[in-house]
């Protein structure tokens, strides 16, 4: 039953979101095609038929994408001929949902959906790669005539998680293409590794020691770094380019990511 659930997400998409244009019902349903399709053929059911009626209360949005209020669904199918499944939906204004089901002859199973994971919800197509991408684009005006060496991205203490790999890795296929000369990470890494780099000294005097070993060892006279912030339903990332020589602050970004775009494994932080 709980493959149902994506699909009545995206059904009541499709219909709140379709007018008298033809074309917007073939679109908008088109993710709910998809999803009843891909359900039908891993449970090997190559016919059948689904209704749902749809009821909602309440609902609103309030300072963000995610509805608050109640939605409620009544389903009939062959598998239980002649009774109803019962899905309550509570919305509380974040991409996690409260799901109540009741399947036929048993008691309510309560499930935290998320709405983003769960479904390819219409209007979400923004991914964590293209916030990334775009700062990255937004800093390389910068670094024209220079050769950029990109660190792991850090938590605000120093902590080090996958996602801050991430980040580099995506600032370093942006700005190669965008002809900006990078450093390749298999050279970087054992450099860092050798003099257990920390970032905190780079723009102030105690970094000019760390500056000049990058600078003469690689080549580089230009370096990426940035933070992550985590607050609670969001991840602010800056990031700034360091000229090595100097050590002053050439380009600085900024971009806010929804938490819904990232796996939580990839914030943990990592063992050093």
């Amino acid at each position: 039953m709980k493959r149902l659930i994506p699909t009545v997400i995206l059904l009541l998409s499709a219909i709140w979101n379709c007018n008298e244009n033809t074309a917007d019902f073939a679109i908008l349903s088109a993710p709910v095609a998809y999803s009843l399709a891909k359900n039908a053929i891993k449970q090997e059911k190559p016919d059948g038929q689904i209704t749902i009626v749809a009821s909602w209360q309440s609902l609103n949005f309030e300072n963000n994408q995610w509805p608050h209020g109640n939605l409620n669904f009544i389903i009939t199918t062959p598998d239980y001929p002649g009774k109803k499944v019962y899905i309550q939906y509570v919305f509380n204004g974040t991409y996690t949902a409260t799901a109540i089901v009741t399947m036929p002859d048993k008691k309510p199973t309560q499930y935290q959906v998320n709405l983003y994971e769960s479904a390819l919800i219409l209007g979400q197509a923004a991914s964590a790669e293209t916030y990334i991408q775009d700062i990255a684009k937004k800093i390389s005006p910068s670094l024209k005539d220079r050769k950029v060496a990109v660190l792991d991205f850090q938590g605000v203490l120093g902590e080090k998680n996958i996602f801050g790999k991430r980040i580099a890795e995506s600032f370093i296929s942006t700005l190669a293409s965008s002809n900006v000369k990078v450093v390749e990470r298999k050279l970087l890494d054992p450099l860092l590794d050798e003099m257990k780099f920390q970032t905190d000294g780079l723009a102030k005097g105690d970094g000019n020691e760390v500056r000049n070993k990058i600078g003469k060892f690689l080549g580089a006279n230009t370096i990426i770094t940035g933070t992550i912030k985590n607050e609670r339903e969001e991840l602010i990332i800056n990031a700034r380019a360091i000229d090595l020589t100097e050590g002053l602050i050439l380009g600085a970004s900024q971009t806010v990511i929804p938490k819904y775009l990232i796996k939580e494994t990839d914030l943990v932080t990592m063992s050093k």
